[in-house]
């Protein structure tokens, strides 16, 4: 027994159907992508307003608008793009995990005070197994230390390492 002929309209459903929904997809990409380029160039417009307006942030081409800075130890990661958004251990006493843990809870503090940069940052610690504060000060980059010779840098822009 043979199949009836397919009729011609499905036939060409398939094609018209796969075509709307690719044209679709590429719109939402095109889209993104605009709206992504649109908001480097608003940060880039920020950064270069606030420094031409007398704030302390000096424009760093790729640094989102933040100063590059020389700091001792090592980089031990970043979080975000933002102010605060990348951490580092200032020396050998330091580990990046704790680093972590006091860049976590300085960004959240700095949150919950509607921005306003918090004195004292209180983290757990796994080479002591407690909680240890550090005295948080300055802006780019901010300088935490505390007992022990712990010290962590939470900055935003590019950074440069010696030791």
């Amino acid at each position: 027994m043979s199949q009836p002929p397919t009729p011609i309209r499905s036939r060409w459903l398939v094609p018209v159907i796969s075509g709307v929904v690719g044209a679709v997809c590429l719109l939402v990409v095109v889209l993104a992508y605009a709206a992504f380029v649109g908001t480097l160039t608003a940060r880039k417009t920020v950064a270069a307003t606030r420094a031409t307006a007398g704030a302390p942030l000096t424009a760093v081409p790729g640094s989102f608008g933040f100063p590059a800075v020389t700091l001792t130890g090592r980089p031990c990661g970043v979080s975000s793009q933002a102010a605060h958004g990348r951490y580092a251990a200032g020396n050998d006493a330091t580990s990046c995990e704790f680093a972590s843990n006091i860049q976590i809870n300085y960004v959240s503090l700095e949150k919950a005070r509607n921005g306003q940069p918090p004195a004292t940052v209180t983290a757990y610690n796994a080479r002591s197994g407690q909680g240890v504060t550090l005295t948080c000060t300055g802006t780019q980059p901010v300088t935490c230390s505390g007992p022990d010779n712990l010290i962590v840098y939470i900055y935003g822009g590019e950074a440069t390492f010696t030791n």
